[in-house]
């Protein structure tokens, strides 16, 4: 299993930790907008199964792991990322790679391919969205119609930046995402996120964020993951983006929820390495 390994990358008003694994024809690049990630593997069996597949990095945001800290909440959202994510790029002398990420880190791959299509080789979304509106799906854990909403938002709104009130919230989201329940204690201990970019997240998607219509536009090769019974971005939206995209691959994963990487890694490490190579060269 490949271990990924540290570097710091200056992008002139920033410096920001970018984490190396894999290696192979393919260049795939990873991150998530709200996660603090950083270490040996930052996105558990995603990014492990992307450098199986080809040479990998992960951008670890600014203010979150080896990142510098950023002071202005409006450098703390999706699009900043995705401005950082092509910095890097063009820093590490890549002309061209594969935009991944799972849940909001898939939208934030959506993003970048509708904004540099000419940099992207394809994209990888996993229990992702090309917009804001599986929030009004009511099998969505968001949606006030969900019988479990109340339960997420109120540990949001209890986040303080305290680790206790961090737990909470991620207990609470990995309980109502999970079809299998053996894996929550394991993937509670290493998640950890960033309470300021979580909010500029929300405020950035929620009734703004849409790039349906330009997904017929993007040509390039899409991995479109899901779970069958996700409860964050219900299937509903993955089969849309599948359907619009010109030259998408659906991969749906029967027995998983939001992290089909994670509750079925083998047959989600078989569906990227066919997809590999599709890319490769």
């Amino acid at each position: 299993m490949p271990e990924f390994e540290s570097r710091r990358v200056d992008l002139g008003e920033t410096t920001v930790e970018v984490l190396e694994a894999g290696a192979g024809a393919a260049t795939f690049v990873c991150t998530h907008p709200y996660l603090d990630t950083t270490g040996p593997h930052p996105a558990g069996a995603l990014t492990d199964a992307l450098a199986d597949a080809g040479r990998t990095f992960y951008l670890v945001p600014r203010g979150t792991g080896g990142s510098d800290p950023e002071d202005d909440p409006a450098k703390l959202g999706v699009m900043q990322t995705v401005e950082d994510l092509d910095a890097v790029r063009s820093a590490l002398g890549i002309e061209r790679w594969v935009v991944c990420g799972a849940s909001t880190g898939g939208m934030t791959a959506v993003e970048y391919a509708c904004r540099y299509p000419a940099a992207t080789r394809g994209f990888v979304s996993v229990g992702g969205a090309a917009s804001w509106k599986f929030l009004e799906d009511p099998a969505c854990i968001y949606n006030p119609a969900h019988p479990e909403a109340w339960r997420e938002e109120e540990a949001r709104l209890a986040l303080d930046g305290s680790e206790d009130a961090n737990r909470r919230w991620i207990m609470t989201v990995l309980e109502l995402s999970l079809e299998r329940t053996d894996l929550l204690e394991r993937m509670a201990a290493r998640s950890t996120i960033s309470g300021p970019r979580l909010e500029r997240v929300r405020e950035e998607l929620i009734g703004r964020w849409d790039r349906e219509d330009d997904l017929p536009g993007l040509e390039m090769p899409a991995l479109i993951a899901c779970g069958r019974h996700d409860t964050q971005c219900p299937i509903a939206a993955s089969l849309l983006m599948a359907e619009l995209l010109p030259a998408a691959r659906l991969a749906i994963f029967e027995h998983s929820n939001h992290f089909p990487h994670e509750e079925e890694p083998d047959a989600f490490r078989r569906a990227v390495l066919d997809f590999a190579a599709t890319v490769e060269g």
